[in-house]
């Protein structure tokens, strides 16, 4: 996978103790609470050389990240790679692929589903609607490539 540049800053006192790392993050939020069934929800800054967005995701004990809320300073919102970020960032300290909340789907379906379609982000509300889609690991992507050379 290539390297992604880009920094990510929380608000909340848990992720930036954690460094939003999944792991640390259930350590804290246990030794305060009994039980998995825990919520933070925080405002994001993500930015590179390029770019900048706010986002406001909620992430849970159960890993799932969603995104609540979302902006962009950007003219051209389909080729920021600040979804990416996200999705790399999350995926990199534990936490499953972000999903934008139906809500938020509603406001912009078509640039959501954009997202969906290039498997940056997950959505249940777009797996209802257009059937779940068929992922493959990359040791089936290879298998697959080994037997069209055949």
């Amino acid at each position: 996978m290539e390297e992604l540049e880009f920094t990510i800053d929380f608000t909340d006192c848990t992720m930036l103790e954690a460094d939003g790392e999944f792991s640390v993050v259930e350590e804290i939020m246990l030794s305060e609470i009994s039980g998995k069934d825990w919520m933070i929800s925080t405002d994001i800054i993500l930015s590179n050389e390029q770019m900048q967005s706010t986002m406001t995701i909620d992430l849970y004990g159960n890993k799932d990240v969603y995104i609540t809320g979302y902006g962009t300073f950007t003219e051209n919102v389909y080729y920021n790679d600040d979804l990416r970020f996200l999705s790399v960032w999350a995926q990199q300290y534990g936490w499953n692929i972000p999903q934008p909340t139906k809500d938020l789907i509603l406001k912009d379906k078509n640039f959501w589903k954009h997202f969906w379609d290039i498997l940056i982000i997950d959505s249940v509300y777009f797996d209802n609607i257009y059937g779940k889609r068929d992922i493959m690991t990359e040791k089936e992507v290879k298998k697959e490539e080994k037997n069209e050379e055949l």
